[in-house]
């Protein structure tokens, strides 16, 4: 994960350079709004690769969960950058406007632009890739923030040649494209902070994944009773889940863990990463974990 960590690192500081000189050749403010952006990846990509780092810490005594959760932190902190930006770039778009300025060199703003959004483009596909492979956060989070750089890009490219027509006739565009770029970036930092707190909140894994867990349980009915308190979490790229098992009481301790062990397997296989707790309970006790009366109908979690 560390690795592509990096990638991300190099990119944002390799277009930093480019997008500035780009800016003091044009003086263009779209460009300085895009080369803003790329500030926010370098601050990102540095807590980036400091909370990958910790989350692939073992479990110690102080966090026997973990430290998967830091992912959430890092990507919560991009999301803050993210809004500062967009914040940022609209003041600076909006008095662009009020105080007009003719840009210049623009043939030079559109070569160094097309190339920094080829850079962004490549760097997002392969953290894309790592976010998967890890089911990391934090590497999707930076995945987004570069895509959303790119379209960013891919706009002021298109205004700028526009621009280059009649630069004096046309200066208003640049402002505008400032404008849109500041509107999308504030519109890319919603997603990122509302994931990012579902995740520090222990908001549930999603629908489909429940259900996975679920049909797996139902697999094993013929060696199982019934089933209820289903409980699941995400921290980090790691999962935990839950749940109560209800099977004859004249069962062995043996069969039961054995039962518990094949259940566990076949949610590790279909959700790597996963941690599962089962509590085993006589089913000829009806008393489900929150200590109500289930009687002899079937749990509702199920």
């Amino acid at each position: 994960m560390k690795r592509f960590a990096y990638y991300s690192l190099f990119a944002a500081i390799i277009t930093i350079v480019i997008k500035f000189s780009a800016y003091f050749i044009t003086s263009s403010i779209g460009i300085l709004s895009d080369a803003l952006e790329s500030f926010i990846n370098l601050f990102a990509s540095i807590f980036l690769i400091y909370s990958v780092t910790v989350s692939q810490r073992p479990s110690d005594k102080d966090h026997l969960y973990g430290h998967g959760k830091i992912e959430y932190l890092s990507s919560a902190f991009e999301g803050f950058l993210i809004l500062l930006a967009g914040i940022g770039i609209l003041y600076g778009s909006i008095d662009r406007i009020i105080n007009p300025h003719i840009i210049s060199g623009i043939g030079y703003g559109i070569f160094l632009s097309i190339i920094c959004g080829a850079i962004n483009f490549l760097t997002s596909l392969i953290l894309f890739k790592g976010a998967k492979k890890f089911d990391s956060i934090a590497l999707e989070a930076d995945a987004k923030h570069l895509l959303s750089d790119v379209m960013s890009t891919v706009g002021l490219v298109v205004t700028l040649f526009i621009m280059y027509l009649d630069p004096k006739k046309l200066w208003f565009l640049d402002p505008i494209i400032g404008i849109f770029i500041g509107l999308n970036i504030l519109r890319m930092s919603y997603p990122v902070l509302k994931k990012s707190i579902s995740g520090l909140m222990d908001y549930t894994l999603p629908d489909e994944e429940i259900e996975k867990i679920k049909s797996i349980i139902k697999e094993h009915r013929k060696d199982i009773g019934k089933w209820h308190g289903l409980k699941a979490r995400k921290s980090g790229s790691k999962r935990f889940i839950e749940f109560h098992l209800l099977v004859p009481g004249e069962m062995s301790v043996k069969k039961s863990h054995d039962i518990c062990c094949e259940i566990e397997k076949d949610i590790q296989k279909h959700l790597p990463g996963s941690h599962v707790i089962i509590h085993v309970e006589p089913e000829e006790d009806m008393v489900s974990w929150d200590g109500k009366m289930v009687g002899g109908l079937s749990p509702t979690d199920e």
